[in-house]
């Protein structure tokens, strides 16, 4: 599914309240590549429903709110 986004020039964001660095297990699967960011609420001092969680990720995207989360619904 990554790939198949990515193919279809989309990029990816994650919102992660994991307790532990989520980027380390996309890297150790290979996939780190076909994120572009990827926002840890721990390390932003937030837990999810926090809306600056989303906001960090859009920025980090260089998208607004609204069409980012138009497309997550689609």
């Amino acid at each position: 599914m990554l790939r198949a986004l990515r193919e279809r020039g989309l990029r990816i964001g994650i919102v992660s309240d994991f307790a532990w660095d989520l980027r380390t297990h996309l890297a150790h699967h290979g996939l780190d590549d076909l994120i572009d960011t990827c926002v840890i609420s721990y390390e932003q001092g937030r837990e999810k429903p926090d809306p600056q969680l989303l906001l960090k990720a859009c920025a980090d995207l260089g998208t607004a709110p609204r069409p980012a989360v138009g497309a997550a619904h689609r």
